[in-house]
């Protein structure tokens, strides 16, 4: 009798020591569910050993009524510490009531069973060994299924969350080992095969106590598993595997439902899925619009085995509807606000009554050209145009006839030259017109043109009456001794005023030191 004592004594050891292991390397409420297991599991194999002391019947009974304190709370542990230990502490909590009444069921048996059998019909030692020759009743059956039930979920469940992964493989065996340990020795006594002559279940504790302070010591328990698929599973953007042959092998739960549950069917290919040519061949990166209206971001990456090419890809599947209409929103706004700047650009160069340019713009694009022209020794030519007997009309006619013959004799003008050439106010009713490129002969050739066409125009005043009116210019071409832009426009001003002075309706260049009028007869103004 004493050597089958040493099994139960060395798991009740091991298992107290187990116990002191989990409660300090395990984490909440995890560990403390182990620890209690640990204690239940040295009272189960206590027991044992304590009854095989003496051979007295009623004295083995006793010590069995309380081994089921052990043997009832062990399955329910497992379970509980199994499913705190993947992360349902809730599931625990909430249902920990329901899920004690079949051992405290049991426990209330074992101890009156002697009044209903419901646990043992019969208990008797044997004659040729230590053993007990022990007949079950109902209840037993129903919590054997009850514990074994409890002990497989817990077991599938913690499994399940560590994962058969690298950096997991550890913790994995350890799980489905001790368990098994347990069972293999548990279920043959339990069909009435006796492999021992006692109970080996202590025993079977015992081995996986081992296992369990191995895994305490390498500190496996002491780190939460997180299993990939729950990662996946937790991801906003969608995440499909495909294999060589472009087929569904695997989609988490955003995948599907960013493409219909019903169309993620796994051997079909992805490119059912999705609208056609949204895969672009050749290309690890496309975006497509569904046919309800929202767009998708697809990325492709291949899968790279260990230890050979690459097999299959992985597809990414984000959601950028939002982003689509942001980007059209900026482009509209955008659109819009170079729209407003280009009129407000306009409209700072433009004068109001003539929509020909004003001064300010003139005189910016009379420096840009003679940078130019000094650049690339090119002409830059200038017009000064002044309505001969301008105030005579205004008299006549009143001012807002004068401001029609201006805006009239701007169209004329915008008519007259070519699309690279600046007409603009210059102030009152003198206009000016630009030339680059423009040698002297050619602008001359310009400003009688315009003279001519303004000259011949019929203009009307408010009250119907028609008249025509004639126009005065001056010319000057950059000339090397022109020091700046401000020589050039004096030059055109004193060929203008020479116009003026000298009959006016008439043409005159100005060179760098004298002044020649062109042109015909003086014009007045009829009606």
């Amino acid at each position: 009798m004493t050597w089958w004592i040493l099994p139960s004594l060395l798991g009740t050891v091991i298992c107290l020591y187990v116990t002191r292991q989990t409660s300090m390397f395990m984490r909440p409420p995890a560990g403390q569910y182990m620890a209690a297991m640990g204690g239940m599991v040295a009272w189960w194999c206590a027991g044992q050993w304590a009854s095989l002391l003496w051979q007295n019947l009623d004295y083995r009974y006793f010590i069995a009524q309380l081994q089921y304190v052990a043997i009832a709370s062990v399955p329910v542990l497992w379970f509980s510490a199994s499913l705190c230990y993947a992360g349902y502490d809730r599931i625990v909590r909430r249902w920990a009531p329901l899920i004690w009444i079949p051992p405290a069921v049991t426990i209330l048996l074992a101890f009156t069973n002697s009044y209903h059998g419901q646990l043992w019909a019969d208990f008797q030692p044997r004659t040729d060994s230590v053993g007990l020759d022990i007949t079950y009743g109902p209840w037993f059956k129903v919590y054997v299924a009850y514990s074994y039930s409890a002990v497989t979920i817990g077991t599938v469940i913690l499994a399940n969350r560590i994962g058969f992964l690298p950096g997991h493989r550890r913790q994995f065996f350890y799980v489905i080992s001790a368990p098994l340990m347990v069972l293999t020795l548990n279920l043959p006594f339990i069909f009435g095969v006796q492999l021992l002559p006692i109970d080996p279940t202590p025993l079977g504790f015992a081995l996986a106590s081992l296992i369990l302070m191995s895994a305490l010591k390498h500190k496996v328990f002491s780190v939460l598993p997180i299993a990939r698929r729950h990662i996946l599973d937790k991801l906003e953007d969608g995440v499909i595997t495909i294999d060589d042959q472009g087929l569904i092998a695997d989609a988490n739960a955003a995948a599907k439902s960013l493409l219909g549950a019903e169309a993620i069917v796994f051997g079909k290919p992805l490119s059912d899925a999705l609208p056609k040519g949204a895969l672009a061949t050749g290309t690890d990166h496309s975006e497509t619009r569904l046919t309800d209206g929202r767009w998708l971001d697809i990325r492709m990456s291949p899968v790279q085995s260990l230890d050979g090419p690459a097999k299959g890809q992985i597809v990414l599947l984000r959601d950028i509807t939002r982003d689509k209409h942001l980007q059209h929103t900026v482009e509209q706004t955008q659109h819009t606000l170079e729209s407003l700047n280009s009129r407000l650009q306009a409209q700072a160069h433009t004068d109001d009554l003539t929509q020909l340019s004003n001064r300010r713009h003139l005189y910016q694009r009379m420096q840009e050209e003679w940078s130019r022209s000094e650049r690339r020794s090119q002409p830059v030519s200038l017009i000064l145009l002044d309505f001969d007997h301008f105030k005579k009309l205004n008299d006549s006619y009143g001012h807002q006839t004068g401001d029609q013959v201006l805006a009239q004799a701007a169209t004329l003008i915008r008519q007259s030259i070519r699309p690279e050439d600046l007409a603009s106010r210059h102030g009152g009713e003198e206009l000016a017109v630009l030339l680059p490129d423009t040698a002297l002969e050619d602008a001359v050739e310009a400003a009688q043109r315009i003279q001519q066409t303004i000259s011949d125009h019929k203009y009307s005043s408010t009250d119907g009456q028609e008249f025509s009116l004639t126009i005065s210019a001056g010319v000057a071409c950059r000339e090397p001794e022109d020091g700046s832009v401000d020589a050039l426009v004096a030059r055109a001003d004193s060929a203008l005023y020479h116009s003026k002075r000298t009959g006016r309706n008439a043409v005159s260049v100005a060179g760098h030191n004298d002044v020649q009028r062109l042109g015909a007869d003086h014009k007045q103004i009829s009606a």
